[in-house]
């Protein structure tokens, strides 16, 4: 979301927060006295919440407006803020918009991809509603198709787009319920940095409803909405398709499809041997039947109808992953080495993929943690921590993520953690209060908690300052992991004493014991927490992986297949697979709900100490004690 110059020719009224014309001596909706300074929310409100600066807008419409700010309990980083404001509203409209408004917050809350903004906060505050989000520096696709020559883009780039926008559309239909999302449109697009695309505005979106006939209300925006969204049928994601269509019609002919609804010109001449004419005659189809299945199957039949132009390979290959090799091809098998990363001098011990699915991680007993693109292999940043006097270099034993990716926390032998900030090289504050090495640090998906775990105790800490929150202390047990649920309300400790304890981070910021798993019978290795929330994976040196419920304990499935320990567990994106890995050298994967094995990764020369899948599901990252992360094909 970029920002803009705030103009000059506008007051807001610090009653009401309604915009006047500069002129103004009072404002023309609840006719209070107007300050001829006060030219921003900034003035009006400088401190939303006592937490969000104000530092400037980003845009405006009709029921209010979107602010970047600065987030002042966790280092000023940049968010940004949507404000719905209840001006002319009779009350029965106003309880409507604020329905609305708290749906969008719920909605998003769940979410968790790579071209999606993650929601922080909502609250209520001078009379108007906010919604805290991540700030994404950029503009609309909108924007950025008004300032290219005939409003078009080139045949790559539209692909490129397309298949973004396919991934994320797939992730959003996917989910139980699957949630539409009714108003795809280039205004609804941020264009970020080197083309990376998010959707932006969930106002609309709902949930699908099986049976149901109709949509209450017909939503959408003309020229972009399907036939069925003016009340003919209930919205599915198909409908999603033909907006998608139309966008994509746009792009390559510069014709803004809100002029002529339902009438798609012909594509030019030379775009007819790429067979994208007839991939989007079946997405605009009126009748939604005709249309493709699923988004998924539009994102294979873009894959291949830009394999087919040789001019679009280079810009492929980039689509499937940003810098991927050159020797890449969509069509590789699962398993397949995308890339080998052999620069650190002792064993991995963990290696974590980015928010963006761009770069790694990995962590290793040298002492480093080494941040590097997956696919080119490039290192983007060294971090090491300070010798000890007897023992040299600290093995570092675990490293996470900052869940806007500009961070991540590094836990260590030396009886620290430590956040650094990956721009600038920087160690922005280190976290102490073991009497042991720190095994384990998770990232809560809010962004303002962290937990890690040395010897007995686990701690919650301020993402922000550093400082503890609330602690928790096991007699007589070594905590060896601990990892925080999708909605940051759990946390799962799990122990070399054969329990995983579930516990609830109350509001009282206590820990409040949900559930006990102690179906092992040797030390956990690992626990994970499924996508959906409720399930979980624990493994450990009985040679099994667990899964069960995580709120009542109840087993659902245990895998066998390993012949030793199992050191590191990854949940697929869609929940649907496990990628295991252990002291036998291998990674297996397999099926979540039937335990059947899929497939066996064997290019490691010894114990494998960590295994983590990418955010779009599309690789796996490994290493271990051979020194080396590879990167390869899931499924």
């Amino acid at each position: 979301m970029g920002t803009y110059k705030l103009p000059s020719s506008v007051l807001f009224c610090p009653h009401c927060g309604s915009e006047n014309n500069a002129q103004a001596t009072s404002c023309f909706i609840c006719r209070q006295a107007l300050a001829q300074n006060i030219t921003s929310l900034a003035a009006i409100q400088p401190l939303l919440k006592q937490r969000y600066r104000i530092v400037g807008l980003v845009g405006r419409g009709g029921m209010g407006a979107v602010y970047k700010a600065a987030d002042i309990e966790l280092g000023n980083r940049l968010v940004a803020v949507k404000e719905m404001m209840l001006r002319g509203l009779n009350p029965r409209e106003e309880a409507e918009a604020i329905r609305d408004f708290k749906r969008e917050a719920l909605m998003l809350a769940g979410l968790q991809h790579p071209h999606l903004p993650r929601i922080y906060d909502h609250f209520l505050e001078i009379g108007h509603w906010y919604l805290v989000m991540d700030f994404i520096a950029g503009e609309t696709l909108e924007d950025y198709l008004r300032r290219m020559p005939g409003h078009k883009l080139p045949f790559e780039e539209v692909v490129d787009y397309g298949i973004q926008l396919c991934t994320v559309l797939d992730y959003l239909h996917t989910r139980q319920p699957p949630i539409i999302f009714r108003d795809l449109k280039p205004a609804n697009i941020m264009r970020g940095a080197e083309g990376h695309l998010y959707l932006i505005d969930f106002g609309i979106a709902r949930h699908f409803k099986p049976g149901q006939a109709r949509d209450t209300v017909a939503f959408g925006s003309p020229g972009y909405a399907a036939p069925e969204q003016y009340g003919q049928t209930q919205t599915t994601p198909r409908s999603d398709i033909y907006n998608l269509g139309a966008i994509l019609h746009q792009m390559l002919t510069g014709r803004d499809p809100a002029q002529t609804p339902f009438f798609f010109t012909s594509l030019p001449p030379e775009m007819e041997a790429t067979g994208i004419q007839k991939l989007l005659a079946n997405m605009l189809s009126l009748q939604m039947q005709n249309r493709p299945f699923s988004v998924a199957a539009v994102k294979q039949a873009l894959q291949y109808t830009a394999a087919r132009v040789p001019t679009s390979q280079a810009l492929m290959l980039r689509i499937q992953a940003p810098s991927m090799p050159k020797t890449f091809k969509a069509s590789q098998s699962v398993g397949t080495l995308i890339s080998t990363y052999a620069e650190h001098g002792n064993w991995i011990s963990e290696a974590v993929w980015s928010p963006n699915g761009q770069q790694i991680a990995s962590a290793s007993y040298d002492g480093s943690v080494q941040v590097w693109n997956a696919f080119t292999v490039k290192q983007i940043a060294l971090y090491r921590q300070k010798r000890l006097k007897i023992l040299g270099r600290p093995h570092i034993n675990a490293v996470a993520w900052s869940p806007n990716g500009r961070e991540f926390a590094a836990a260590s032998d030396n009886k620290i953690v430590e956040i650094w900030d990956v721009a600038n090289g920087k160690t922005r504050f280190t976290h102490h209060g073991y009497a042991d090495s720190v095994r384990s640090v998770s990232w809560a998906p809010d962004l303002r908690k962290l937990a890690s775990a040395g010897g007995n105790k686990t701690h919650v800490w301020n993402a922000g300052h550093g400082k503890t929150i609330t602690t928790q202390s096991t007699s007589r047990d070594i905590i060896q992991d601990v990892a925080w649920s999708p909605n940051s309300k759990y946390l799962a400790i799990a122990s070399l004493l054969q329990v995983v304890h579930i516990f609830e981070i109350s509001t009282q910021l206590e820990f409040l014991l949900k559930t006990t798993y102690s179906n092992h019978t040797g030390p956990i290795q690992a626990v994970a927490w499924a996508p959906d929330g409720i399930r979980i994976a624990s493994a450990a040196d009985d040679k099994t992986i667990q899964i069960w419920n995580a709120l009542t304990g109840n087993h659902l499935l245990t895998y066998t297949a390993h012949d030793t320990t199992i050191k590191a567990i990854t949940w697929s994106p869609d929940g649907k697979s496990i990628a295991s890995a252990g002291h036998d050298g291998t990674i297996q994967i397999w099926d979540t709900l039937t335990g059947n094995h899929i497939f066996t990764f064997r290019k490691h020369n010894g114990s494998v100490y960590t295994v983590d899948w990418s955010p779009d599901g599309e690789y796996i990252a490994s290493g271990g004690a051979d020194n080396i992360v590879h990167i390869w094909r899931a499924l």
